[in-house]
């Protein structure tokens, strides 16, 4: 559930670009924006200890995007196991891992936005990014008014208590046919929240679809996938770069 309208893709496609920056340093990001063109003021780095993200301010926006499991990093790792329930600053329940990755940078977060106005603020990640993402929206939502979520590749968040502030809230949820990422943890106490834009083995976008259609969909991704010898189709559909890569030539 969530309070959606018709999505920007050009947004979109810039959230998708900006999360797979939020991997590399503050030279490449910058970099990055200089080379699309993508007018901005400032860009502010935030790390603490294991998480990591920037925040950059954009003439009619903020964006705010944080990065997704690093597999060199054990304390990424760790956070993802970390599945026991944790109490939310909001309402509800959310992933203790999760919830412990955005507490490293919601404090600097905090501080760094309390300037800078009432400039429409968009929130962005992937993986883990996506999770931390979207507590955050959680978080910031009742002094930010004019907020929009994008996510790719996310895991369950939250409880159904904890989902329920998300009615109020402007999301947008993208999932790459068989990834992975989207299907843990095991479906039952969490839950996914925005709406969901289903991306199919052949480039389309979808925000309507029975389960039936979803399974057929994710079988002829695989046997698509097998016909390449892309054995770990569930991986390599979580890639960031697949994520740009479809939405740029979506159908």
């Amino acid at each position: 559930m969530s309070n959606t309208k018709e999505v920007d893709w050009a947004v979109t496609e810039l959230c998708a670009n900006l999360c797979n920056e939020a991997y590399y340093d503050k030279v490449k990001m910058i970099a990055y924006l200089k080379e699309n063109n993508i007018k901005y003021s400032s860009v502010k780095f935030f790390t603490n200890d294991s998480a990591q993200g920037y925040g950059i301010v954009m003439s009619d926006r903020i964006v705010i995007a944080l990065r997704g499991t690093e597999p060199t990093q054990a304390k990424d790792m760790l956070a993802d196991i970390k599945t026991w329930p944790s109490e939310s600053d909001t309402v509800g329940k959310v992933h203790a891992g999760f919830k412990a990755e955005i507490d490293k940078l919601y404090p600097a977060i905090t501080k760094w936005l309390k300037p800078k106005g009432n400039k429409k603020l968009i929130i962005t990640g992937h993986s883990l990014g996506a999770a931390m993402a979207t507590i955050l929206a959680s978080r910031l939502k009742p002094t930010s008014p004019d907020l929009v979520l994008y996510t790719f590749g996310c895991p369950r968040t939250g409880n159904k208590e904890w989902g329920v502030q998300f009615a109020n809230i402007e999301a947008y949820r993208f999932v790459n046919n068989n990834d992975i990422i989207p299907q843990v943890p095991m479906l039952g106490y969490y839950r996914h929240v925005g709406e969901l834009n289903y991306i199919t083995y052949d480039f389309k976008i979808l925000t309507d679809l029975t389960w039936w259609q979803r399974f057929v969909d994710k079988v002829k991704g695989k046997l698509k996938a097998w016909s390449k010898f892309q054995l770990f189709d569930g991986i390599y559909d979580h890639l960031s770069s697949n994520y740009i890569k479809k939405i740029n030539s979506r159908k």
